[in-house]
């Protein structure tokens, strides 16, 4: 992509983080959003977003081959997703800037298990231990609905094998994807919040 687009995507993204996050914060915090994607102006924020993250090279080297490259296929998915009562997505934000995602398309109920994904969206925040953080905070988010959660990560990605292995995630295995690159499929838990009563400030520190 030229530099003159991915500048105009980071732009259409601080609008659609003024939208749709009213509050401001020093720390990632996660939002669901599948109640916005009815609104025609907020999903095609987000399908122009997404457009950028997932082709700019600095990104995608890391993301599945599988994920959808143009905007219709983006709308398509958001659409998708909109629809299942059994996926879970939730956007990642700091301060008003839209960071990323993380979640998973499709739960399980029957087995309470769930495959995640993630992707930090910016480059200039990348291992600032976002991903991390929220990952801990989606292990709580899940907890109700799914015990067993896997990820599934190309095997140079060492940034996001430490976000798993800080989080207690375990690699289990290793395949060759369909693009040849080998990948390594891990496994961790769910986690229930913890009942915590005492002052907000002492409260944020647990995260």
């Amino acid at each position: 992509m030229k530099t003159a687009e991915i500048l105009a995507l980071d732009s259409t993204a601080d609008k659609l983080s003024a939208l749709l996050f009213k509050d401001r914060v020093s720390t990632p915090r996660l939002r669901s959003f599948k109640d916005k994607l009815h609104d025609p102006f907020v999903l095609e924020c987000l399908v122009n977003t997404y457009y950028g993250w997932f082709n700019d090279p600095r990104i995608n080297d890391t993301l599945s081959p599988t994920l959808p490259k143009t905007r219709e296929d983006i709308r398509n998915m958001f659409i998708t997703e909109r629809d299942n009562p059994l996926s879970r997505r939730f956007l990642i934000y700091a301060d008003w800037n839209l960071v990323g995602h993380i979640g998973c398309p499709q739960i399980d109920p029957i087995k309470r298990e769930a495959e995640i994904a993630y992707v930090n969206g910016c480059p200039n925040m990348h291992n600032w231990g976002i991903m991390t953080k929220a990952l801990f905070e989606l292990r709580y988010e899940l907890a109700p609905e799914v015990d067993r959660l896997t990820a599934i990560v190309q095997s140079h990605n060492v940034a996001s094998m430490n976000v798993l292995r800080e989080n207690g995630f375990q690699p289990m295995g290793t395949f060759i994807g369909v693009d040849g690159r080998e990948r390594i499929t891990f496994e961790g838990r769910t986690q229930p919040r913890p009942f915590i009563m005492t002052f907000p400030d002492q409260y944020h520190m647990a995260y």
